[in-house]
């Protein structure tokens, strides 16, 4: 039997229900680099939380992401029928589009199938990002710092030659 599934973004935390099956996960950034992108904008290497409700009590779930797949881990559900985990992402996940896939059982035990769309970014490109304004904010303390100083030492020149003028020596 197949169950449609509906997906709600709100941020940079997805949230998937297909059935009785209600998982989340959600990223580490909080504002995704193309709003184009759907899916938790995400950099390699970093966690993220998952938490699912409405599985079969005391059964695993097993996580894989996919391009390539790599299986990410096998997690324990609780006896109330869910879990809260952190799951690394690969830090040598290539950067783009990926599917993170949780399979699993519902608690009816019939076999279940969530997908969530990640985008993964370049960590250079992100590390960047968060330099550009302390340098510009450097830069422009060291402009204004220039001025200021140039400003200075124009004010005492001028005081000091008109000082000499004025007494005759020069």
């Amino acid at each position: 039997m197949t169950v449609e599934s509906q997906q709600v973004q709100v941020g940079n935390e997805v949230t998937v229900v297909g059935g009785n099956v209600i998982a989340r996960l959600s990223g580490a950034t909080a504002t995704p680099i193309n709003p184009e992108n759907s899916g938790i904008v995400l950099a390699p290497g970093i966690s993220a939380q998952l938490s699912l409700q409405g599985l079969r009590p005391n059964s695993e779930v097993r996580v894989v992401i996919y391009s390539e797949p790599r299986q990410l881990g096998v997690l324990p559900v609780d006896s109330m029928g869910g879990f809260f985990a952190s799951i690394n992402i690969p830090a040598d996940l290539e950067p783009g589009s990926h599917t993170l896939v949780l399979s699993g059982f519902d608690t009816n035990g019939s076999p279940i199938e969530l997908k969530f769309g990640l985008v993964a970014y370049s960590s250079g490109t992100s590390s960047m990002s968060l330099w550009v304004g302390p340098i510009i904010a450097l830069v422009m303390l060291a402009f204004a710092g220039s001025f200021i100083w140039s400003r200075k030492v124009k004010r005492e020149n001028s005081e000091y030659w008109q000082t000499r003028l004025r007494g005759g020596v020069v």
